[in-house]
């Protein structure tokens, strides 16, 4: 009678392992530690092996075997219990310990990645501030410069007092204060789209005269780079384009722009306007260098280059095509590229809706 209490006993203290054995499994499945189970459910296969093991001593004495052999085993079984509820009991806290360790030190790594995020955005902001207004304050100088340019030209073609050289020498001024004018154009609309104040006005116009408008003003750099621009045009009279006109005419002039750019001479530049699916689509297609499928995937991101060889050498900002993104899904169009790959030149893309 006396092995048979102590197997109860040890019987009922398996109930306090197993209890601890399930909190444990609570805490690590939403503690943030991971692979944590493992120990736990050795522990646990432990704790079942010796419960089986009771079961089997407690069968043997219902069958009236009370021998000197089940009598060990019973104390072996009430002193192994004994351990596995005290090993449990250890477990528990040590788990506990370690939980409640991880949430501190999770708390203050939050709290420093807060803190640093908000350091961060501040940073960002007081830069984001000075780049709008040094390109504020540059733009007015830089457009001085430029309607200085065209009056001496003016005067020198009609006093006729210039040479070829001094004419060469004038176009490259004249580019070069484009260059920077561009730059700071681009560089206030980044900082007017990064604070949510970048506008489009919408109004219904036709499209082929600003594709004309701007092959005109892009012809000089395109007979100095040896490449010829051709309009394909339209079978038939195009309907009005419902957005702003002259942001839909700075992404024709950056993508136009960027095939004469990286064509590498004696090639044809190609633009081509149609409707399809209720929508105005216009291409602009080289035979320059190309563009991997790697390389598509970086477009239309801020300060985004494609860095290769073919373009080493070309000048830019990255902030192109990621302005020209921005104003086609401002005017709710879409933008888009193609190549066949590095070499076999590349066509750009946008659509926009009809009036």
């Amino acid at each position: 009678m006396f092995n048979l209490i102590l197997i109860l006993i040890g019987a009922l203290l398996f109930v306090v392992p197993l209890i601890l054995l399930k909190r444990i499994f609570q805490i690590v499945d939403k503690s943030e530690i991971e692979n944590r189970k493992y120990p736990w459910m050795i522990l646990l296969i432990f704790v079942i092996f010796f419960f089986i093991s009771y079961l089997a001593v407690v069968y043997s004495f219902v069958s009236g075997e009370t021998s000197y052999r089940n009598s060990l085993l019973a104390w072996i079984l009430f002193i192994g219990s004994i351990f596995v509820t005290t090993v449990s009991c250890i477990f528990y806290s040590m788990v506990k310990k370690m939980d409640c360790l991880i949430k501190k030190r999770t708390s203050a790594l939050k709290a420093t990645y807060k803190k640093s995020l908000d350091r961060a955005k501040e940073v960002q902001k007081l830069k984001d501030n000075f780049i709008f207004v040094a390109a504020h304050e540059i733009r007015g100088p830089v457009t001085a410069i430029k309607w200085g340019l065209e009056n001496l030209r003016d005067a020198l073609s009609l006093t006729k007092m210039w040479t070829k050289e001094q004419l060469e020498i004038l176009n490259d001024i004249e580019s070069s204060n484009q260059n920077l004018v561009d730059l700071v154009d681009d560089l206030l609309d980044t900082s007017r789209i990064e604070y949510g104040t970048f506008k489009v006005q919408p109004v219904p116009f036709e499209i082929e005269p600003v594709i004309h408008q701007t092959i005109r003003e892009l012809s000089y750099f395109a007979k100095s780079k040896k490449v010829e621009i051709q309009f394909e045009k339209p079978l038939q009279k195009l309907p009005q384009i419902n957005a702003d006109d002259k942001r839909t005419k700075e992404v024709l002039s950056n993508l136009l722009n960027n095939a004469i750019k990286f064509s590498n001479g004696h090639h044809i530049v190609k633009i081509k306007a149609e409707k399809i699916n209720g929508k105005i689509r216009i291409s602009v297609s080289d035979n320059g260098i190309g563009l991997s499928k790697q390389d598509i995937l970086k477009l239309f991101k801020k300060f985004s280059r494609i860095e290769t060889k073919a373009t080493k050498d070309i000048a830019g900002t990255g902030l192109g095509l990621f302005l020209c993104k921005q104003i086609i899904d401002k005017m709710r169009g879409k933008i888009w590229a193609e190549s066949e790959g590095r070499g076999k030149g590349s066509t750009f893309w946008f659509e926009l809706p009809t009036k």
